[in-house]
């Protein structure tokens, strides 16, 4: 049995004190990731575009975990052929979750990149031999966009093959809901051509996908990190922005707590039983109605945007019955509530403003 705070394992698929490469280790997600690693006594080596702005993660947890258990190593230019086999070598685990974020409007500089970082890091993977475990970030966006009000059903094949076509039309929005569409259809060609070279290449280790649905929840090190991605824009909300850009951000649809799906990544790295999983990190269905009661409710003193009339929920049905069960095998109770999710956060936020 491996235990920490957080988790019960009988039995882990890599041995503990092995060597785990995250990519994106400082992003929201990525860096609970790195943290529940190292709670489980792991060694990690997170990957950076720049170890100078980053440094940071590795003197933070140097201290919480002592020296010799984090390292912080630097590949500039994902797209690079060969760029990963160094940060790679000695691995016994991957995990990638580094995605463009940008928001960039123009797909030719964000879906391609993102589709040779992806297949890089697999095959610096694929030619280390100590490793056994790949796991990728995928997104809820590569399955499909919101559609409050459509009866729907998502299955493991579903992929969101309208965003890919949106996002080249001369008609993409110029705004961030253009860049999240350019974004979105980068995540769908990656976990495609990832599923691709996975069946065909045959490498010696076990794939599996995880797919979350927005995020919110507690910034790990929130002066260092500040407030990025999914938790940028609920911030924006959060500071009295309600225009028609930022509520079409909050389309009803799923949501998931940041930590929860750190576990379901380490579920997915170090479960046995789990292989060539699409895991759906989906734990409840929300409106911006949900974020602007619970904001007021927490904050009534504060003075948040008027919540938006006659809005459609979310009608889809999701297989995410497997993730609860990875979850529940990792010895956790299943998914944090909404409320849950932006309770840390928002006072986050509050001490951020002071």
């Amino acid at each position: 049995m491996v235990s920490s705070n957080l988790f019960d394992l009988p039995q882990t698929a890599l041995p503990i004190g092995s060597l785990v490469v995250v990519s994106g280790a400082s992003g929201c997600m990525g860096i609970h990731i790195c943290d529940q690693l190292l709670g489980l006594g792991f060694r990690v080596r997170g990957i950076s575009r720049n170890v100078k702005k980053s440094g940071w993660i590795e003197t933070m947890f140097t201290k919480t975990y002592g020296p010799g258990k984090f390292e912080l190593v630097e590949v500039p230019d994902f797209s690079i052929p060969g760029a990963f086999n160094a940060a790679v070598k000695g691995a016994h685990g991957v995990i990638h979750t580094a995605a463009d974020t940008s928001l960039d409007l123009n797909p030719d500089n964000v879906v391609s990149p993102m589709v040779s970082a992806a297949i890089g890091i697999a095959e610096a993977a694929a030619s280390t031999p100590s490793c056994s475990r790949l796991v990728y970030t995928s997104s809820s966006s590569a399955v499909a966009d919101p559609a409050p009000g459509i009866v729907r059903k998502i299955t493991n094949e579903t992929y969101n093959e309208e965003t890919v076509i949106a996002a080249y039309s001369p008609d993409l929005r110029q705004d961030l809901v253009g860049g999240h569409t350019v974004y979105a259809a980068g995540k769908v060609k990656t976990e495609q051509a990832l599923w691709k070279w996975y069946h065909s290449r045959a490498p010696n280790f076990v794939m599996n996908t995880v797919i979350p649905s927005p995020c919110y929840g507690e910034v790990l090190y929130p002066k260092a990190q500040g407030f990025t991605a999914a938790m940028g824009v609920l911030k924006m909300l959060w500071d009295g922005n309600g225009s028609e850009e930022i509520v079409k951000m909050f389309e009803s649809q799923w949501f998931c707590d940041v930590k929860d799906v750190a576990s379901l990544h380490v579920g997915a790295l170090l479960l046995p039983q789990v292989k060539s999983e699409r895991l759906f990190a989906y734990a409840g269905k929300y409106t911006v109605n949900d974020l602007l009661r619970i904001f007021k409710t927490a904050y009534p003193s504060r003075e948040f945007p008027e919540e938006v009339e006659n809005i459609l929920e979310d009608s889809t049905e999701v297989p995410n019955e497997r993730s609860t069960e990875v979850l529940k095998l990792l010895g956790l109770k299943g998914w944090k509530s909404l409320e849950e999710c932006l309770e840390p956060v928002t006072k986050q936020f509050l001490d951020a403003s002071r």
